[in-house]
C-alpha cells in the first residue's frame, strides 16, 4: 500500500463541470479522474470553521489592507455576487463561477464560496463512496492532535500506534510552520 497526501484545497473547490466523451455533463472532473485511477483511494477532508477560514483567507490574500472593516466590505461583496448570481443561474453554476473583481476598493477573494463546504463535498460524494472519506474538524485537531491521528490511522488501516508514540509525533517540529490552529 502507498500513501500520499495532497494539502491544496484547490482540487476540491476549485473545479468546473465538464461534458464527458459521451456527452454526459458531469460535475467536477477531478473526482472522476482520481476515482477512475485509483478507484480504493481513500479521502480526508480537514474541514476548518467557516469563518475562521474566511478571516484567514482575508489575512493571507488581502495584503494591502490588515482592517477589520475591508473584511466587512469583501464578505458584503462575495455575499452579493453570490446572491445575484442565483438569480439567473444555478447553485452549481454560481459555485464555479470566477467573482473577479475590478474594484480597487474590495479585496474579493470569492471566501464566501469556498466556505460552501456541502456543496463541494456532494459532488466528491456522487463518485467516492463513503466508506472511502473521512471528515475531520480543524477545531479536533487543535483541541486533540493526537486522537485525530488515531482515527487517521484507523481509517487507512494502519497498524495501531500507542498514544505516547502518536504524542511524539504530533509535537515534532513541523516543516511548514505555517501552522492555521494557532
Amino acid at each position: 500500500s502507498l500513501i500520499t497526501g495532497d494539502g491544496s484545497t484547490t482540487a476540491v473547490w476549485r473545479q468546473p463541470p465538464y461534458t464527458n466523451h459521451e456527452g454526459n455533463r458531469l460535475p467536477c472532473e477531478t473526482p472522476l479522474l482520481i476515482n477512475e485511477l485509483q478507484p480504493k483511494a481513500k479521502y480526508i477532508f480537514l474541514l476548518r470553521e467557516p469563518i475562521d477560514q474566511l478571516y484567514s483567507a482575508y489575512w493571507n490574500f488581502c495584503l494591502k489592507r490588515k482592517d477589520p472593516n475591508e473584511f466587512d466590505k469583501m464578505v458584503l461583496f462575495d455575499f452579493q455576487s453570490w446572491k445575484k448570481c442565483l438569480e439567473i443561474n444555478s447553485a452549481t453554476y454560481c459555485l464555479h463561477k470566477d467573482y473577479a473583481n475590478n474594484d480597487d476598493n474590495v479585496c474579493a477573494i470569492d471566501g464566501l464560496m469556498h466556505n460552501l463546504y456541502y456543496m463541494f463535498v456532494s459532488i466528491w460524494m456522487q463518485v467516492i463512496p463513503r466508506d472511502q472519506i473521512l471528515f475531520l474538524k480543524s477545531e479536533d485537531l487543535k483541541e486533540d492532535p493526537a486522537d485525530v491521528l488515531r482515527r487517521v490511522y484507523k481509517f487507512l488501516e494502519l497498524s495501531p500506534v500507542s498514544h505516547e508514540k502518536l504524542l511524539q509525533i504530533v509535537n515534532r517540529r513541523h516543516i511548514n510552520e505555517q501552522n492555521f490552529l494557532h
